[in-house]
C-alpha cells in the first residue's frame, strides 16, 4: 500500500478530518493498481464512522475509476452518492458536492448524455457562489465552464467558444495542467472552425508543451488535431509526420479513440488519395457500434467523402447523421427552455451570452423538432419557410431547390458574386428588380453549396422595411442557415442514394434494387434456375471472432460465387442471404452448386490467426419468367426452409 495514503488514512479513521487531504491523494495514485482498494479502504471506513461525505465521495471516486479504465458507466454508484449527499444539511454549500457535480459532468461526457451535461454545467456555475476561498471557487467555476464549452462546440458556435475560453484563460495560473490543454485545445477546435490555422496551431503546440512537461505517455488526441489541421491547409508533408506519430499510441486506444483513429485516417488517405485505404477505415467506421460523444462533428468530417467513395456506406452514414439530430433536439431543448431569471443566477461571464440568445431559443428548439418530424421534401420546404418567418420576424421566406439549367441562370442575372448579400430597394440596383419583390423593401439572399462548389439550393428572406440584417436581431441566422443547408443536402442525397445504389457495399454484389434493375438484361428464361444460398450459423462467426470477421467470410464467399457463377449471375439478398440464377436446367445446376457447397465447407477464411471454417444452405427451383419471381423465390425459400430444418450444409431441389 502507498505509504502515504496508509498515513492519510490513518488519520481519517480517528477523526474524519482530512477528506481533502484522502481524495486528493486517491485522485493521483489513479494509475496504481491498487487504487481501487484504496477507494473501497476509504468507503468501508467512512461508513464505520457514519460519515456520509467521506462515503459519497469514494462512490463518486468508485463511478469514476470504471469509466475511466473500463469505458464503463457505473450508474448504481452515482446514484448511491447522489442519495448519501443528499441525506446531509445544507450538501449544496460543500465543496465535495461540486466535486461530485464536476466528475459527475466527466461521466456524462463519456456517456455522451447532452442534456445531463448542460443541466449539471448551469448547476454547477450556480453552486460555486457557496465557496468562499476565491482560488477554489474560481477553480470550480472554470471547470464548469469548460464543460459548458463542449455544448458550444457542437453548436459549432467557434466565435463564443473563444471568447469564453478567452475569459477562462485570464485565471489560468488557477488552472490545473489537465483543464489548461482541454481549454487550448478547444480553443485550437474552434479556431479551425473559423478557418484561422495559424492561431489553431499555436494552441496545439502549446498543448505539446503542456504534455511533454507532465510527460504524458499517450499523444493520440493532439496528433488527431495536428492532421486535421495540416490536411485542412493541404500541407501534407507535416500531415504524414503526425500520422505517423499518432500510429505509435495505437496499442493504447479505448474504444472511442479507436472509432475517431479511423474517421481521421478516413479524411487522411482520401486527401492522399489513396481511395481504397479510405474505403477501409470507412468500413470499420460504419461498423464500429460505439458512440462517441462528437459523432456529428465526425460524421461531418467524412460524411462528403463517403459519397464519393461508397454509396451505400454513405446511405448508412446519412441514416445516422440523420438520427444524431434526436441528441441535438434534446440539447436545444434544455439549453432553451431555461427561464430568464435562471440566466441571472449564472456565472456573469455568460449573462450577457444568454440575454442575446434566449428570445430565440425556444422558437429554434421548435423548428429542429419539426424538421425531424418528416422525411419529405415538401413538407420540410413549408416548415423552413414558416420558421424563418416566426424566427427573424420577416415578411416571408422561401427556398428553392435547384434542379434546371434555369434555376442556376437565375442566380446568374442577379450579377452578385457573393453566396450571402443583402439589397435594399432604396439601392435602385438592377439585381432586386430581378428578384421580383415589389413588396419587399429589403431583401436576404444566400446560396448554398456542396463541398464541390455546387449550388444546390437558394434561400430568399424578404421584409417590408429598411431592416439590417447583419445586427444583434439576425446574429443566429448562420447557424441556421448551416442546419438547414445540411439537413436539405442531407434530404437529397439520401433521395438520390435511394434511387442509385444497385450494389451492397460490403460484397460488391448486386443488392436486391440492382438485382431486379438488371434482371431481365442478364438471362434467358427458356432454361434458368434460382438458387437462394443462407450462410449456417453466421450469427456464432460474429459472436465468437468478431463482426469484422463475419464481414470477412460474406466477402470471401461473395468473391467464390464470383468465381464459379459470375458476377451477373449472384446478389446479395439481405444479411447472410444470397441469390444465384444460372442460365442451365434444374439437374445440371443442382449439381454444379452441390459441388460449389463441398468446396465451400472445405475452404476457411483466414483471420487473425485463425482458420474460419463455415458452410451454407440452399434451396433450389425453376424460373421461367421474371414475372413469376415471386412464386419462385417463395419454392426455392421453402427448400432453403428444408434444408436448414435437416443437418444444414446442403442443397435442397425443387421436384415440381
Amino acid at each position: 500500500m502507498d505509504r502515504n495514503f496508509k498515513e492519510l488514512m490513518d488519520q481519517y479513521t480517528k477523526h474524519c478530518d482530512n477528506l481533502f487531504e484522502v481524495k486528493k491523494r486517491i485522485f493521483t495514485l489513479f494509475s496504481d493498481d491498487n487504487v481501487l482498494d484504496y477507494i473501497n479502504e476509504l468507503i468501508i471506513a467512512s461508513n464505520e464512522k457514519k460519515y456520509l461525505e467521506g462515503e459519497a465521495i469514494g462512490y463518486t471516486l468508485k463511478a469514476t475509476y470504471y469509466i475511466h479504465f473500463f469505458d464503463e458507466y457505473k450508474k448504481e454508484y452515482i446514484e448511491k452518492a447522489d442519495r448519501l449527499f443528499k441525506k446531509i444539511p445544507d450538501y449544496e454549500k460543500l465543496e465535495n458536492y461540486l466535486t461530485f457535480i464536476n466528475y459527475h459532468l466527466i461521466l456524462n461526457i463519456k456517456e455522451k448524455n447532452i442534456a445531463k451535461l448542460f443541466e449539471y454545467s448551469k448547476y454547477g456555475m450556480k453552486l460555486t457562489a457557496n465557496i468562499e476561498n476565491e482560488e477554489r471557487r474560481l477553480y470550480y467555476n472554470i471547470t464548469f465552464i469548460i464543460n459548458y464549452t463542449h455544448i458550444l462546440h457542437l453548436l459549432k458556435l467557434h466565435g463564443e467558444i473563444i471568447k469564453h475560453l478567452d475569459e477562462t484563460l485570464l485565471f489560468r495560473k488557477y488552472l490545473m495542467p489537465n483543464n489548461l490543454y482541454v481549454v487550448l485545445q478547444l480553443k485550437a477546435s474552434a479556431y479551425r472552425g473559423l478557418k484561422e490555422y495559424d492561431k489553431a496551431l499555436e494552441c496545439l503546440f502549446e498543448c505539446m508543451n503542456i504534455l511533454d512537461t507532465h510527460k504524458v505517455d499517450k499523444y493520440f488526441n493532439i496528433m488527431v488535431s495536428f492532421v486535421n489541421v495540416y490536411l485542412e491547409i493541404n500541407d501534407l508533408e507535416n500531415a504524414d509526420k503526425y500520422y505517423e506519430l499518432m500510429l505509435n499510441d495505437l496499442d493504447m486506444l479505448d474504444p472511442t479513440e479507436q472509432k475517431i483513429f479511423y474517421a481521421i485516417s478516413v479524411k487522411y488517405y482520401h486527401r492522399k488519395g489513396n481511395k481504397e485505404k479510405a474505403l477501409d477505415f470507412l468500413t470499420l467506421y460504419v461498423n464500429c457500434d460505439k458512440k462517441i460523444f462528437y459523432e456529428k462533428l465526425y460524421l461531418d468530417l467524412i460524411i462528403d467523402i463517403a459519397k464519393e467513395i461508397s454509396k451505400d456506406l454513405y446511405f448508412k452514414l446519412l441514416e445516422n447523421y440523420l438520427e444524431l439530430s434526436k441528441d441535438f433536439d434534446v440539447l436545444l431543448e434544455k439549453l432553451y427552455s431555461t427561464t430568464k431569471d435562471e440566466y441571472r443566477a449564472l456565472d456573469k461571464n455568460f449573462t450577457e451570452y444568454y440575454k442575446y440568445l434566449y428570445n430565440q431559443f425556444s422558437m429554434i428548439n421548435t423548428f429542429h423538432l419539426d424538421l425531424n418530424k418528416t422525411r419529405n421534401l415538401e413538407n420540410i420546404l413549408q416548415v423552413v419557410s414558416k420558421y424563418y418567418t416566426k424566427i427573424f420576424e420577416i415578411c416571408s421566406a422561401e427556398v428553392h431547390i435547384v434542379r434546371t439549367e434555369n434555376d442556376i441562370k437565375f442566380i446568374e442575372i442577379l450579377g452578385i458574386e457573393k453566396d450571402n448579400f443583402v439589397l435594399h430597394k432604396s439601392d435602385n440596383t438592377n439585381a432586386f428588380s430581378k428578384l421580383f419583390v415589389d413588396d419587399a423593401s429589403s431583401v436576404y439572399f444566400n446560396i448554398f453549396r456542396d463541398t464541390n462548389e455546387n449550388i444546390f439550393a437558394f434561400l430568399v428572406l424578404k421584409s417590408k422595411y429598411n431592416i439590417n440584417f447583419k445586427s444583434d436581431k439576425f446574429g443566429l441566422l448562420d447557424v441556421v442557415n448551416e442546419y438547414v443547408k445540411e439537413y436539405i443536402y442531407n434530404i437529397l442525397e439520401f433521395e438520390k442514394t435511394k434511387m442509385d445504389a444497385d450494389y451492397d457495399f460490403l460484397t460488391k454484389l448486386y443488392n436486391r434494387h440492382g438485382f431486379f434493375k438488371n434482371l431481365e438484361k442478364r438471362f434467358d428464361f427458356d432454361n434458368c434456375t434460382l438458387a437462394i444460398l443462407d450462410l449456417d450459423d453466421f450469427k456464432y462467426i460474429n459472436d465468437t471472432y468478431s463482426h469484422i470477421a463475419g464481414d470477412r467470410v460474406l466477402i470471401h464467399f461473395s468473391n467464390k460465387l464470383v468465381q464459379w457463377f459470375g458476377t451477373e449471375a449472384v446478389s446479395r439478398y439481405g444479411g447472410e442471404e444470397f441469390i444465384v440464377l444460372i442460365n442451365e436446367d434444374i439437374e445440371t445446376s443442382f449439381k454444379k452448386l452441390d459441388e460449389f457447397r463441398k468446396y465451400i465447407s472445405i475452404t476457411p477464411v483466414k483471420f487473425s490467426g485463425n482458420n474460419i471454417y463455415y458452410t451454407f444452405s440452399g434451396g433450389i427451383t425453376i424460373l421461367k419468367s421474371k414475372n413469376a419471381f415471386t412464386i419462385a423465390f417463395q419454392r426455392a425459400d421453402d427448400m432453403l426452409y428444408q434444408a436448414k430444418s435437416g443437418n444444414k450444409n446442403e442443397i435442397v431441389k425443387d421436384r415440381r
